[in-house]
């Protein structure tokens, strides 16, 4: 991003260039309060942000177009139940590829598998962090013999018991803790 300052008389314009790590630099609090409802509730009327901001409707709506601008706001999402849709077994499973498997090859297995809810390519001592929503321990299983048989291996299964309550991607708008 480039931010230009209109110069003084006689000063000469000034131009400043910041990478996308800079970028939570230049939020203000009035940012991160938009960004904080728009993470806890994306359907968030603008008249609560500007009663919560002090701020116009207009200038809370300028603000929410300029951080979509600037890929902080990337979507708007619905919180889906996996266990009133059905599938009440979760688990999170860390895989390894085979030697010689492409892992774009891999990625179009995750995507077509659709007890795959999300994957993180990761480093450490696995290739893959995979979220599975099943319809039960049968579904599970054949899940993770798909992914065995797609090129992974030496796979960690952990089943989710709970989600902690409050965690919300709010929490990203907050400095992280040296």
């Amino acid at each position: 991003m480039t931010t230009t300052s209109r110069p003084r008389r006689g000063e000469a314009m000034t131009v400043k260039t910041h990478t996308d790590a800079d970028s939570a630099a230049y939020l203000d609090e009035i940012d991160r309060c938009i960004l904080r409802h728009l993470a806890d509730d994306g359907r968030v009327r603008l008249r609560t942000l500007a009663s919560s901001t002090g701020l116009s409707e207009s200038a809370v709506s300028t603000r929410i177009h300029r951080l979509q601008a600037n890929g902080m706001v990337v979507g708007y999402h619905a919180r889906l139940d996996p266990t009133r849709l059905g599938r009440p077994v979760q688990a999170v499973v860390r895989l390894r590829l085979t030697a010689g498997v492409e892992p774009s090859a891999f990625e179009d297995l995750l995507r077509s598998l659709p007890t795959v809810v999300n994957a993180w390519q990761i480093a450490g001592d696995a290739d893959y962090e995979v979220w599975l929503a099943c319809r039960d321990v049968p579904n599970l299983h054949a899940t993770l013999v798909a992914l065995h048989g797609g090129g992974s291996t030496d796979r960690v299964t952990n089943l989710v018991l709970n989600q902690v309550p409050g965690l919300t991607g709010s929490r990203l708008v907050e400095a992280p803790a040296p």
